[in-house]
């Protein structure tokens, strides 16, 4: 059953994959998208604009998917991010 927030992350996801797949530049950059409710995130990656749904407090387990997308480039920004994001709250 969804309801309530997790109807609003499934509207937040299929527009952003509906934006990463209309998106001319998908085979050249990627395309973060931040749910702040909840600290989920997606993540567009090029070429082909495959989407990643992640939160910030669990990416880290996942950190070693993350350091090999440009060198790691992508890993530190997404904890840039959520350190933004924390000190936000």
């Amino acid at each position: 059953m969804i309801t309530g927030r997790n109807l609003d992350y499934s509207i937040f996801i299929s527009t952003h994959v509906a934006k990463a797949t209309k998106n001319p530049n998908k085979g050249h950059t990627y395309d973060l998208k931040v749910y702040k409710d909840n600290l989920h995130f997606s993540l567009a990656l090029p070429p082909n604009g495959i989407i990643i749904q992640d939160d910030f407090e669990n990416m880290y387990y996942r950190g070693a998917l993350y350091c090999t997308l440009e060198g790691g480039e992508i890993f530190e920004w997404l904890k840039e991010i959520h350190e933004t994001i924390k000190k936000d709250k």
